[in-house]
């Protein structure tokens, strides 16, 4: 395993549907990740990711 620390969630504290979400999706991406990213291992890299909300009044669609 290399140096990576996984997932990092940003926002504190993290509405919990939204962490379960993440797990899920992480451990989705280390079991198939050699048809997500090829030869790359995902374990030797860190993500973050980070809740955001998105307003379509503002984007223009919807």
């Amino acid at each position: 395993i290399g140096p990576g620390s996984g997932v990092k969630i940003l926002n504190r504290p993290t509405p919990q549907p939204f962490q379960e979400s993440v797990r899920y999706a992480e451990q989705n991406l280390y079991s198939k990740y050699k048809e997500l990213v090829g030869d790359r291992d995902p374990r030797s890299h860190e993500f973050s990711v980070q809740l955001r909300s998105f307003d379509t009044a503002k984007s223009g669609t919807g």
